[in-house]
């Protein structure tokens, strides 16, 4: 059987992999590859050197049958776009596809693509479909207008709380404190190198770290964002009608490392009605391109 390559392209890294017969036989990874943050031009080098690595290291780089790419900032047909038109160049006469990066995630971690998928990361997303077909979406706009709940809104509403502190607004907490000592901040102008949002992200384990060590700041920093995600999920399932018992896949560094805002999700969500179940944590979304990829290597080859 022919390999399938699935790409998986997120806020934080950019995954590739060949598979075959469902297994991994290769793979490469390099930086992010978000349309919407980076833009494209710079999107398309990340793939094209993630893939031209990839398929250098296979041990048959020309059979492959299709390709899938989930990308992040990517849930617009004019952002696929540019990406579709580089992967048919690329893989001229290969059936391949666009999606977005959340896609990945349902694909990889529910049963016959139907549930939800809520992402916290770099970034967040809450993204279900039902079994006639229909999606619905919320957040994942990127960090200038959402992204709530995410890896990022975490490490900005901490240094947020650091910053009233050496303001002398609110008192000094033993967040802050756990901060200087890994001197990630050394007075207020040390706190402007914090603008990129995968950067802020990786304040997120310091704030559960704090929290579990019983800063009030840190845990209800985590608490909110564990709501933002339960309102995000609770939107979508609402528009499509779910209730009861939902499948559901988790993914991003934020939900699969950060119990504390995992456990607030699914409170809220049980709160309202809903129970995730079975759930599944996605820890490589590119298992799920991988499935796309072979979902259309087999309808390509049913309509020879």
């Amino acid at each position: 059987m022919a390999c399938v390559l699935g790409i998986d392209g997120g806020g934080s890294r950019t995954t590739a992999a060949l598979a075959r017969d469902g297994h991994m036989v290769a793979e490469a990874i390099g930086p992010a590859s978000n349309v919407r943050t980076h833009g494209v031009a710079a999107s398309i080098a990340v793939l094209s050197d993630v893939t031209d690595r990839l398929l250098a290291d296979a041990p048959d780089p020309d059979d492959v049958a299709a390709v899938c790419a989930g990308l992040a900032g990517a849930g617009h047909a004019k952002e696929r776009a540019p990406i579709e038109a580089w992967l048919d160049g690329r893989f001229t006469g290969l059936p391949t596809t666009v999606v977005a990066d959340v896609e990945l995630v349902l694909a990889g971690g529910t049963p016959d693509r139907v549930g939800i998928a809520i992402v916290a990361g770099t970034g967040s997303i809450a993204f279900a479909r039902d079994r006639r077909g229909m999606t619905a979406r919320a957040g994942g706009r990127g960090p200038a207008i959402g992204d709530p709940g995410s890896g990022y809104a975490i490490g900005r509403a901490a240094l947020i709380a650091i910053t009233e502190s050496l303001d002398g607004v609110r008192p000094e907490s033993a967040m802050i404190r756990r901060f200087r000592e890994q001197e990630l901040v050394v007075g207020p102008d040390g706190l402007g190198a914090w603008s990129q949002p995968a950067d802020l992200a990786t304040l997120a384990e310091l704030v559960a770290e704090s929290a579990d060590a019983g800063d009030g700041t840190a845990a209800r920093i985590l608490v909110t964002a564990g709501a933002a995600l339960a309102a995000q999920a609770l939107a979508v399932l609402r528009r499509l009608g779910f209730h009861g018992k939902v499948p559901a896949a988790l993914a991003g560094g934020v939900l699969l490392n950060v119990p504390r805002v995992r456990d607030t999700l699914l409170e809220r969500l049980g709160h309202n009605g809903v129970q995730l179940a079975p759930i599944e944590l996605v820890e490589h979304p590119v298992t799920g391109a991988i499935r796309l990829a072979e979902g259309l290597s087999q309808s390509g080859a049913a309509s020879r």
